[in-house]
């Protein structure tokens, strides 16, 4: 490791940190627990499934200034590999990744509220003058005096956490942990790409991620399959890296 690798490190460590600290306070504004599905628990799924995202943004960050400076054509110019000039935040990003992964597998994390299961649309039915619904244990009914509404047992979301399913914890921990490879390579894939071209890959990638968990919660696939849009990911980018090698110089990744 030379002092330039130290140096980009310690940037892409830097980063992380603070990519994490953005995403952690908007996944905190935007978690409606009051409002979760059925079966979660009421509970977010907290920093660590969003750490490849926030990795991803750190690398994307720290490499910048290397572009618009030059300094990675440079690197190129006296022989160094696009891949060897950004090893550094690479791997600080990856081992970043990797850890949240592990961490939340070791940890308490409560898996229940990556894998939402499928709840009805409403589970309202009549009883004599009143709605009830079981999912949301309340009441309502109507009085002279105006619209009553009544709980019938505690309010979702407040009691003890679900057990943890070990194939559910598996699969999240295998999804975060090549998702922050995968989004983390191809953040910093030395290659060019298009502004619409990267905004469909990332909502590819996004949809096909919230769906494989959506559908894994529903038990319709195993919880491993919550990978397979990273692994497709990581496809993307052989085949892109592979492509940019055939280009001529001056269209090239340097």
């Amino acid at each position: 490791m030379s002092p330039f690798d130290l140096r980009l490190a310690m940037r892409t460590l830097t980063l992380s940190a603070i990519a994490a600290l953005i995403v952690g306070l908007v996944e905190r504004i935007t978690d409606e627990r009051g409002v979760a599905a059925a079966g979660t628990g009421g509970r977010s799924i907290g920093i660590l499934p969003l750490m490849p995202v926030a990795c991803a943004v750190a690398v994307v960050i720290a490499l910048a200034p290397m572009t618009a400076s030059g300094e990675l054509r440079a690197l190129a110019a006296l022989g160094c590999s696009p891949w060897r000039a950004r090893f550094a935040a690479v791997l600080t990003a990856i081992a970043i990744a990797i850890g949240s992964a592990v961490s939340f597998a070791a940890g308490g994390a409560d898996v229940a509220a990556l894998f939402p299961p499928p709840v009805p649309a409403g589970d309202f039915r009549v009883e004599g003058p009143a709605f009830v619904s079981d999912r949301r244990r309340i009441k309502v009914y109507s009085t002279p005096e105006g619209d009553v509404l009544e709980r019938t047992g505690p309010p979702p979301g407040l009691g003890a956490a679900p057990a943890r399913d070990r194939r559910q914890l598996f699969g999240a921990m295998s999804a975060i942990g090549l998702a922050g490879i995968a989004l983390t390579l191809w953040a910093a894939a030395p290659i060019r790409r298009g502004a619409i071209r990267m905004l469909l890959t990332l909502t590819a990638w996004t949809v096909s991620e919230v769906l494989a968990f959506q559908a894994a919660g529903a038990r319709a696939l195993h919880p491993l399959y919550t990978a397979a849009p990273s692994l497709a990911l990581l496809l993307l980018v052989l085949i892109e890296d592979r492509a940019s090698r055939t280009l001529r110089r001056d269209e090239a990744w340097i």
